[in-house]
């Protein structure tokens, strides 16, 4: 329990780039950024080593920070850049996946959290899928908020 975390179990890839129409991107990117944060929260609270790599407008290139789990300075470091980061992407997310696939060899998991799954995402989990063996997991904004609008409207008609 206190032996130092060496490898990163899970590897989180935040693509902040517009996928699909501009109608509802705004709304899109602030749900990945909340659903990155919820993920990184749950792999604190469960003290599991992560390592999190973002297109997202945080610097002027791909930005990647990392944690061995336990709601320390890490995670603040963390919360701290995704609620600083601005609208729009750095990078595409072919490159995302490519830089996250360099790192991803020791890594159990990875988790793409993305606006919207384009033929360019699908490319890029694709190749992303040739290098790493291991499970990839897919978050999608969109299909995120229909899910949410189809269980708010039946509970408003079950009501």
């Amino acid at each position: 329990r206190f032996d130092p975390v060496w490898q990163r179990s899970v590897l989180i890839a935040l693509d902040t780039q517009l996928h699909g129409d501009f109608d509802g991107y705004i709304d899109q990117q602030e749900l990945c950024f909340s659903v990155a944060r919820t993920v990184c929260e749950q792999l604190e609270q469960r003290r599991i080593g992560y390592e999190l790599v973002t297109n997202a407008a945080i610097k002027g290139e791909l930005a990647g920070f990392s944690s061995s789990g336990g709601m320390g300075g890490s995670f603040q470091k963390i919360l701290y850049a995704l609620g600083s980061a601005q609208n729009g992407c750095i990078r595409s997310v072919e490159e995302l996946m490519h830089a996250v696939c360099l790192g991803a060899h020791r890594c159990e998991m990875i988790v793409l959290i993305s606006t919207h799954c384009d033929a360019r995402v699908e490319r890029a989990l694709n190749k992303a899928r040739e290098i790493k063996r291991g499970q990839i997991i897919t978050l999608f904004a969109d299909q995120l908020m229909s899910s949410l609008d189809e269980a708010s409207e039946e509970g408003r008609a079950g009501a």
